[in-house]
């Protein structure tokens, strides 16, 4: 019979009135700790795979600024430093580092704390990127310019997408299409990844790094691709497995648009190497 997953709501104060929303996920409320990092456009919900660690762990996911329940204005810096923030927050808490997870956008934020400092004990990083605009970067510059120009949430053609029939439901990313960015909000967030340096530096704690077979505009990836990409996070130091078959949001194969995000993982045995990982 399955446990009963808890969940609490926190809120976080942070400059200027900004509030972050904290979401602990467990069934025992004192198993070890993982931050989760949502990459953009996710909140502090219960993914799937969350879901699945509550059997061995206290899951702490934030909603970025300007997601969820969080307030403020969301850029790449702000992501980073409200991270370190809770990372903190928890390690004050327990006495000891937690363990950090984080996906996408939110594995490239986690890796670029790794290289600088030892802020959690060890960390997995899931289907990371290595600079926010370095895949398909002509194509990353016309969307984002357009987004400015036109002054659109850049993930409600994604959502639009996702209610395609044959693509899924986005049920997780839907409320995004609700956010309010204003204009200048939109144009800061743009400017923040254009100012995004790369991860360059040897990760200063054990990292896990899970890579998929295709881009986070869901544009599949050649074998020279990955390798080229697997070679760059071994070389900084990560301990790397390869899902070719698997997209950028582990919910199906290449062409199956992003449906329930992480619903995958399980049934491949990722989430099996990622409880192993944080165990050893």
């Amino acid at each position: 019979m399955k446990n009963q997953v808890y969940e609490e709501q926190r809120r976080i104060g942070r400059e200027n009135g900004v509030e972050l929303e904290v979401i602990s996920y467990f069934q025992d409320k004192e198993a070890p700790k993982i931050v989760f990092a949502t990459g953009f456009g996710g909140c502090a919900e219960k993914y799937p795979l969350i879901d699945s660690l509550t059997r061995d762990f206290n899951v702490a996911s934030m909603s970025p600024r300007n997601f969820g329940r969080s307030t403020g204005r969301y850029t790449i810096d702000n992501y980073a430093n409200d991270l370190k923030f809770v990372v903190d927050d928890v390690s004050q808490i327990d006495g000891k580092k937690p363990y950090a997870m984080g996906h996408s956008l939110g594995g490239y934020t986690f890796a670029k704390l790794a290289g600088e400092d030892k802020p959690v004990e060890k960390l997995v990083l899931l289907d990371p990127l290595i600079n926010p605009t370095e895949q398909f970067p002509s194509l990353v510059n016309w969307y984002f310019s357009d987004c400015v120009k036109k002054n659109k949430v850049p993930l409600k053609p994604v959502i639009r997408l996702g209610n395609v029939p044959g693509f899924g439901l986005l049920k997780k990313l839907r409320t995004f299409g609700k956010s309010v960015f204003s204009e200048d909000d939109v144009k800061t967030f743009i400017d923040s990844l254009y100012n995004a340096q790369s991860c360059s530096k040897e990760l200063l704690v054990p990292t896990y790094a899970v890579l998929s077979g295709s881009t986070y505009l869901m544009i599949p990836t050649s074998k020279s691709w990955r390798d080229n990409l697997r070679a760059k996070w071994e070389n900084f130091g990560a301990e790397v497995d390869v899902y070719p078959r698997l997209n950028h949001w582990f919910s199906g194969g290449l062409l199956t648009g992003v449906g329930d995000v992480f619903c995958k993982m399980e049934k491949e045995g990722i989430t099996d190497k990622i409880k192993e990982f944080f165990r050893e």
